[in-house]
């Protein structure tokens, strides 16, 4: 039925079925030992130290970034994907699921730039990885397009800047693909589970980061609607945080204000997101529903605002082609030039 999700096929469960002779190497490899192998390091002793060893190096409050951050964006890119059989190859999978448990863990060494930071970690990590030099680069730079700029620091466009995919014994890797699907996945993990409630309730929230975790607490659902081509969002505000304001960047901004922001930057990364992973996953519209109430304990909504974010109208088109295509080789005028020679040279030749 439209609008309703499909049953979960959940990604690491599905992958931890496959047999050895479906990935590379003809099963010389073990991937799925390997994957469990890891995961168990992972969860244990590196997920839960993120937010605590980030906050001796920045002094903030992140949202959580530890285990059930990993299942979340898990659980978005499996509802993204629906069943990977004929959309993703288990190697691809391996790679995926890999590339989100190590996406977040630069916040160890400090919040700015942290999906630069992945190769110190990795190092850490060690032969838990496995040591294919080709197969450790390519994860790397999935996890690190998840956010932030390139390399330079200058280029937003860090999916753009992968090859479209990596070649690893003989089976080709979706870079482009699986990082469009990490990075997605991950701006749909920032829901109430992910919000430090105690602390909020216990106002023990440094000022700058708590409208970060109010605005994830009050986002009580959110659901992947394949059929539909959607993301349907619901939030709830009462009084108490949607008449206060909150510092952000300098200034105050009202919850309500935020919720606008942070899904207009949603729909900004579905857009950009959807460019390299169309042909897996399709998503055409974000739709959000805030239902306002008097008081915490009120059941009768006082306000119930909807609006649904998706691509419409005419697209604006650049003055200038040169604003899209960076290396062109003539103008018109340059051509003109060009040619103009040319004839010069062939009459000089006779």
């Amino acid at each position: 039925m439209p609008g309703t999700p499909t049953s979960l096929i959940n990604l690491r469960d599905w992958f931890v079925k496959r047999r050895p002779g479906s990935f590379p190497g003809s099963g010389d490899r073990n991937y799925v030992s390997q994957y469990k192998n890891l995961e168990d390091y992972l969860f244990q002793d590196i997920h839960p130290e993120v937010e605590k060893l980030a906050m001796t190096v920045d002094g903030g409050y992140l949202t959580d970034h530890g285990p059930e951050h990993i299942r979340t964006v898990i659980d978005r890119a499996s509802q993204m994907i629906g069943d990977p059989k004929d959309r993703l190859s288990p190697y691809e999978v391996y790679v995926l699921l890999v590339a989100i448990h190590l996406h977040d863990l630069g916040n160890i060494f400090g919040r700015v730039s942290h999906e630069r930071r992945l190769a110190e970690i990795m190092s850490h990590i060690g032969t838990r990885l496995g040591n294919e030099v080709i197969e450790l680069k390519t994860i790397r730079r999935i996890a690190e397009a998840h956010g932030g700029k390139d390399s330079d620091g200058t280029n937003a466009d860090t999916i753009g800047t992968l090859q479209p995919e990596e070649p690893f014994r003989s089976e080709a890797v979706r870079m482009q693909l699986l990082a469009a699907i990490l990075r997605f996945a991950d701006e749909l993990a920032d829901d109430t589970d992910r919000a430090s409630r105690l602390a909020l309730e216990l106002d023990r929230i440094p000022t700058e980061a708590r409208i970060y975790h109010q605005y994830a607490k009050q986002l009580h659902s959110v659901r992947v609607l394949r059929d539909s081509g959607s993301i349907d969002l619901r939030f709830t505000l009462d009084s108490d945080v949607a008449c206060r304001t909150f510092e952000k960047d300098g200034g105050s901004q009202y919850l309500l204000d935020e919720v606008y922001c942070r899904t207009m930057k949603m729909h900004v990364e579905r857009i950009y997101c959807t460019r390299f992973m169309h042909d897996v996953v399709r998503l055409d519209a974000i739709n959000v529903r805030i239902r306002v109430f008097r008081s915490a304990t009120d059941t009768t909504p006082l306000e119930d605002i909807k609006y649904s974010l998706r691509e419409s109208g005419y697209p604006n088109m650049p003055l200038e082609i040169s604003l899209v295509v960076d290396d062109l080789k003539w103008s018109g005028e340059g051509l003109k030039r060009r040619l103009e020679g040319a004839r010069e040279e062939s009459h000089d030749g006779q």
